[in-house]
């Protein structure tokens, strides 16, 4: 679907500082995270660690069996692999934590690292499964406020800009907009890309 230039208007016109809707907690704590992810999940990292070594260091300590710093270290580096999680008798809620965390942790953090790598194949798969969006063809200041004007909205946006140097092309990446890297004008650019 394609709209009139005319509506586009609509979604340029800012609205005046009094009636610019709050923001929900909901889009407020998205971006918190979405700004502070690897320094999030880094954290995550160091607390799930810590558990796992106070978990184990307290069972060896009640079982009486004696080992050193780099013996816990590695049964904690084990819960990686799930496999030295498994301890007979009473564990500790710090153990108990640490065996489930470490490894989600993991695996969220190689999802992420895989999302990174295969970004532009992701941002593609989207691109076809996506109806009724926007395509915006070149990215000034003219083009940014209708890349903002329509997320507002919580429309689907496309950006095509040739200059991947453009200065702009971060704010609308922040925002969900897919970029495509290209000239709009030539029909051979994006043939078969949805």
């Amino acid at each position: 679907m394609i709209r009139e230039a005319k509506n586009a208007a609509k979604y340029v016109s800012l609205p005046k500082k009094s009636t610019i809707p709050e923001k929900s907690l909901w889009k407020k704590l998205k971006r918190f995270f979405v700004d502070n992810k690897w320094p999030l999940i880094g954290s995550i990292w160091v607390v799930a660690f810590s558990l796992g070594y106070i978990g184990f260091s307290e069972y060896f300590s009640a079982t009486g069996e004696i080992y050193y710093f780099w013996d816990i270290f590695y049964r904690t580096l084990q819960l990686l692999a799930l496999e030295s999680g498994f301890v007979s008798g009473s564990i500790g809620w710090e153990l108990q934590i640490a065996r489930f965390l470490i490894p989600a942790v993991a695996a969220y953090t190689a999802v992420q690292a895989l999302a990174i790598i295969f970004k532009e194949q992701i941002q593609m798969f989207r691109l076809r499964l996506m109806k009724n969006h926007v395509v915006i063809c070149g990215l000034g200041e003219k083009g940014l406020l209708l890349s903002n004007g329509f997320r507002e909205k919580d429309e689907h946006v496309v950006v095509i800009e040739k200059d991947g140097n453009n200065g702009l092309l971060k704010q609308c990446k922040e925002q969900g907009t897919i970029i495509l890297s290209g000239n709009a004008a030539d029909p051979y650019n994006f043939a078969g890309q949805g």
